[in-house]
């Protein structure tokens, strides 16, 4: 049987300036940790709503990538002020590093998405890097967020850039975790992995995606409230199912080797996790017509669909060689039986993929 670990609360249906009362049943001294540009969306109607509901609290504003330093730096800062539980507010990155301090220092965590670009607030994953913002290391924290506020103006408001990743980061889910589906077609997790998996598709990429090329500035409001909440809560939902067989795909595998080239940092995590799906389609032998007909839809809503648009253009083969070498070293049993999988294999069609996007 598989293992669920989900948030207590999803709140979609508040702003952040009603989330105090929510916020106070979960502990009465919070440490905020938020990126500038967060704060200064959310950090009035939070604070104020904070002091309303005798919820005292200290700020600490940062930036940068979440570090393991980082994130025992902000656990020692909780517990030295005697806080009980921790707020993040923010994107990705100030998710992730705020989900490793509250496990470091096992305190409650609310999360405060102001960005729709991942599932990270609702994941008990932390994903942790260098200073230099290469992919380090996974933390599963010990629990889950105990209440995520999803503020729907907050988040319509932002760049329309962090909508397409995250819609595209979450379509991608479906074709990894089916492609850890072969010979497994009786493993219960992975079953209800992809019963997720396909709600998320149909709500995304036969809802959203043709909504918004039709027109993104004019998206129906429930067709771009479902996406909202297919990117965070059914992403994170069927990343919350646990079981014996590891998670599937390439795309994922891709970003994280990605990452270490410095040039790829200009790009957003979806951004670079949709490059690796078309990878992984490549390798598993699509039809090259249907690949060409999903690049040409990603590369209209600004998807990268060139190793130029990753922004590699120095060094292209070497750096090339280095990630598809890192991901074979840390694939090296890829579920598809007619799949061989080598570092020349995924070298190969990286490129392929490049040369169909260059001729679109």
């Amino acid at each position: 049987m598989s293992i669920i670990s989900v948030p207590r609360a999803y709140e979609n249906a508040i702003s952040v300036g009603e989330s105090g009362a929510l916020i106070a049943k979960i502990g009465k001294s919070a440490l905020i940790i938020a990126g500038e540009t967060a704060f200064s969306k959310v950090g009035e109607a939070l604070t104020k709503t904070l002091e309303e509901n005798g919820v005292k609290f200290e700020t600490e504003l940062t930036g940068g990538y979440p570090t393991n330093e980082l994130a025992e730096y902000f656990a020692k800062r909780a517990l030295d002020g005697g806080r009980d539980v921790i707020i993040a507010a923010g994107g990705g990155r100030i998710m992730d590093l705020s989900k490793a301090a509250a496990d470091k220092a096992e305190l409650p965590i609310v999360t405060i998405p102001t960005v729709p670009a991942t599932c990270a607030s609702w994941s008990e994953l932390a994903v942790l890097y260098t200073n230099d913002g290469a992919e380090d290391s996974y933390l599963y924290t010990k629990r889950s967020p105990e209440l995520i506020v999803i503020d729907r103006d907050v988040l319509r408001a932002a760049p329309k850039r962090y909508l397409i990743s995250g819609v595209v980061d979450s379509i991608v889910k479906w074709y990894e975790v089916g492609s850890n589906f072969n010979g497994n077609q009786l493993n219960f997790e992975l079953r209800l992995q992809l019963k997720v998996c396909e709600l998320i598709l149909e709500t995304l990429e036969k809802e959203f995606v043709d909504a918004a090329l039709q027109d993104i500035d004019h998206i129906p409001q429930e067709i771009w409230e479902n996406a909202i909440d297919a990117v965070i809560l059914l992403a994170g939902l069927s990343g919350s199912i646990k079981g014996y067989v590891p998670y599937g795909g390439l795309a994922h595998h891709f970003y994280n080797q990605a990452t270490h080239v410095p040039a790829t940092h200009v790009r957003l995590h979806g951004e670079i996790v949709m490059y690796g799906l078309f990878n992984q389609l490549i390798i598993e032998g699509v039809d090259r017509e249907q690949l060409r007909e999903r690049m040409r839809k990603m590369k209209a809503l600004g998807v990268p669909v060139t190793l130029a648009d990753l922004n590699l253009v120095e060094n292209v083969e070497q750096n090339v060689r280095f990630i598809a070498e890192r991901i074979a070293e840390r694939v090296p049993d890829y579920a598809p039986a007619e799949v061989q999988l080598s570092a020349d294999t995924i070298y190969n069609g990286i490129f392929e993929v490049d040369r169909i996007g260059r001729e679109l």
